[in-house]
């Protein structure tokens, strides 16, 4: 998948546009985006999926306002054997209570606590 391929070159605002724009189709096209971010978050030759996929996935839900997306990208992140960014994390700490969500925040808080993201 193209995204892989720009995200292994290190190429973060080609994934993060290549990502919006995605993102924006198909939830306007009425597609299902946590089926469809759990495929995006694989490789498409099953090599190690990117920790940059997620992290940009986690700042696009978020500028959408789409919190329990950008939870469920962390939390699917993990499942996978993968570690979100702290800053990434962090971000959607503070937009969350920004936008007094704290039933979530605490959840998230909680999670980091349990898997404690790298520092990148």
């Amino acid at each position: 998948m193209m995204i892989h391929i720009f995200a292994f070159a290190g190429m973060d605002l080609e994934v993060y546009t290549l990502l919006k724009q995605m993102i924006f189709y198909l939830q306007n096209a009425g597609v299902d985006l946590l089926k469809v971010m759990h495929l995006v978050l694989r490789s498409s030759n099953d090599t190690t999926p990117s920790t940059l996929v997620a992290d940009e996935l986690i700042k696009i839900f978020i500028a959408n306002k789409l919190f329990d997306h950008a939870i469920d990208v962390v939390n699917h992140v993990k499942k996978i054997g993968l570690e979100p960014s702290i800053y990434s994390c962090n971000y959607l700490l503070k937009c969350l209570a920004v936008a007094n969500q704290g039933e979530n925040l605490a959840r998230l808080f909680e999670a980091m606590n349990n898997f404690g993201p790298y520092l990148m």
